[in-house]
C-alpha cells in the first residue's frame, strides 16, 4: 500500500468529507446507520471499541449513540482527518487517538469491539491476511469483528454494470468538478479488483505526462520463461494501449499488455 500517497489524499479532502460522503454513497443511510443498528443489536454492549480507518469518526459516531459509556479508540493514517474526528467528540474523555498505518501495527490492548468502514479495501490481498491475523490477536473471547466495507461480485459483468450506475450517479449528485477528480482519485487506490501479480487500472481520468518527470505506473508481468540463442536480439516494445498477438493462428485472440 502506498502509504504517503494515500496519507496526502485523504489530509486533502478531511474537512468535506463527511459531506462527500453522502454523495459517494447512494445508499448512505442504510449502509451506515442500518447496519449499525443491526450490529449494536446483537453484540452486547462493548466495553471498548478501536475503529480502524476511522476518519473523520463517521462510524464511531453512530455507535457512540448507543454505546455512550464506551470507550473509543480512533486509528487513521490522516491526522488531518482525526483532527476533525477530536472536534466531533471535543469534551469526552472516551475517547482516544493515534495517527498510525493499521496494516503494519496495531494498539497493542484488547477490544471487545474491533470495527471499520470503507477502509480495508484499499489494502493488498496480503495486507488484509495479515491485517486479520492481528485483529484476531486482540479479540477477547466472544469479540467482535465488523467490516463495513465493499466487494466485487463473482461476476465481472455485474461488477461493471453496478460501477457504471454509481459513476452516474455520483456525476449527478451536485458534487463540484473539481471534488469528483478527487474522488476518482482516490478511487484508483482501491486493490480490491487486483491481484498481486495483476495490478488493476480504472483508466477512469486522463492525466497528461510532464516531459522530464518521473511516473510510477504499475503493469503485469506474467511468469514465463524463454530461451534464446547465442547472438538473439530481444526487442522491448511500449505502447499504450493493447496490442495483439502476431504469432501463429492459436494465438490469434491473445492480446500482450
Amino acid at each position: 500500500m502506498n502509504t504517503e500517497h494515500i496519507q496526502k489524499l485523504f489530509n486533502s479532502v478531511a474537512e468535506e468529507y463527511d459531506e462527500q460522503r453522502k454523495k459517494f454513497i447512494p445508499c448512505f443511510n442504510d449502509y451506515y446507520e442500518t447496519m449499525t443498528d443491526f450490529l449494536c443489536s446483537i453484540i452486547g454492549k462493548p466495553e471498548s471499541v478501536l475503529d480502524l480507518g476511522a476518519g473523520t469518526g463517521l462510524l464511531t459516531k453512530l455507535v457512540c449513540s448507543q454505546f455512550p459509556d464506551s470507550t473509543f479508540t480512533l486509528v487513521d493514517i490522516s491526522d488531518d482527518m482525526l483532527g476533525i474526528a477530536r472536534k466531533r467528540f471535543s469534551g469526552s474523555d472516551n475517547f482516544r487517538y493515534m495517527v498510525m498505518d493499521y496494516s503494519k501495527e496495531l494498539p497493542k490492548e484488547k477490544y471487545d469491539l474491533i470495527m471499520s468502514a470503507l477502509s480495508i479495501h484499499h489494502l493488498t490481498d496480503k495486507d488484509k491476511a495479515c491485517l486479520y491475523r492481528n485483529v484476531y490477536s486482540l479479540l477477547p473471547e466472544n469479540g467482535w469483528f465488523a467490516n463495513f466495507d465493499q466487494f466485487n461480485p463473482v461476476s465481472g459483468g455485474m461488477n461493471e454494470l453496478y460501477n457504471s450506475w454509481w459513476y452516474a450517479v455520483i456525476k449527478n449528485s451536485g458534487l463540484p468538478p473539481h471534488e469528483h477528480e478527487k474522488w476518482l482519485q482516490r478511487r484508483e487506490l482501491d486493490k480490491e479488483k487486483s491481484l498481486p501479480y495483476q495490478p488493476f487500472h480504472p483508466h477512469t481520468r486522463k492525466e497528461a505526462l510532464k516531459p522530464g518527470q518521473v511516473y510510477e505506473y504499475v503493469i503485469e508481468i506474467r511468469e514465463t520463461s524463454m530461451v534464446f540463442r547465442e547472438g538473439h536480439r530481444i526487442e522491448l516494445v511500449i505502447k499504450g494501449q493493447d496490442a495483439p498477438w502476431e504469432g501463429k493462428e492459436y494465438f490469434r485472440d491473445v492480446f500482450w499488455h
